[in-house]
């Protein structure tokens, strides 16, 4: 199963990634961005916290 989430796990690795470098940089992300990433990262979280519970 892990297998079949392979994609969505990575993408969210590297959204992480990315908003890291962005606050290294002290970057801000304006209003639409920063809830477009946040959903992201959090459907990542969720996805992954349904994992475990297989």
């Amino acid at each position: 199963c892990i297998i079949e989430n392979f994609l969505d796990f990575k993408m969210g690795e590297i959204w992480q990634e990315i908003v890291t470098e962005l606050d290294m940089e002290s970057v801000k992300l304006v209003a639409p961005d920063g809830e477009a990433v946040d959903t992201i990262l959090r459907a990542t979280e969720e996805r992954g916290l349904g994992m475990k519970t297989k």
